[in-house]
């Protein structure tokens, strides 16, 4: 049976052969795509193409702000990412062809709104009596008319996407 440095050992040769995975702070040069080139606060050489995503077709993007701090992480001497970030521009999860993530307190807003607007007609309605008077004939809808004007009058805004909607956290 193994002893347990053995199995440690054939474990950090397993993981990149026993390399230390380890992160410095840098600050975001440029952007480009899923990449960034950083450059390390301690003073190190710039860091080029540090990769923002998990691998090809990875579902998630995070784009920093250039300027931030970000902390760059490596899996081996070639592999660097972003590990952590201090300011965001942008997150597109699994893609941005959905455009941005509803936003539910503009949304409730929206809802209000218009649920107000269905209980005023509900109270005009749950207020209305025919007029029938003994010996009269029907106002023909007069007295309706008249109780549903204020309500008509007062007409819905259509929504639009952006009133609603996240620009930095898209998905797809």
């Amino acid at each position: 049976m193994p002893s347990t440095n053995q199995i440690k050992e054939a474990i950090q040769r397993l993981a990149n052969e026993g390399e230390e995975v380890y992160s410095i702070a840098c600050k975001v040069k440029s952007v480009d795509g899923e990449t960034c080139d950083c450059s390390p606060l301690n003073g190190d050489s710039d860091i080029l193409e540090v990769s923002l995503v998990a691998g090809a077709g990875t579902q998630i993007l995070i784009t920093p702000v250039i300027g931030s701090t970000v902390f760059v992480s490596w899996l081996s001497k070639n592999i660097a990412f972003v590990s952590l970030f201090s300011d965001v521009k942008s997150i597109d999860l699994r893609g941005d062809a959905n455009g941005g993530v509803p936003i539910s307190g503009d949304i409730a807003t929206r809802i209000n709104i218009i649920e107000s607007d269905i209980n005023a007609l509900k109270a005009v309605f749950s207020g209305w009596q025919p007029s029938l008077s003994q010996g009269l004939p029907p106002d023909g809808g007069i007295t309706l008319k008249t109780a549903i004007a204020a309500w008509f009058g007062k007409t819905l805004i259509p929504t639009v996407k952006t009133q609603i909607e996240s620009t930095t956290v898209k998905h797809g």
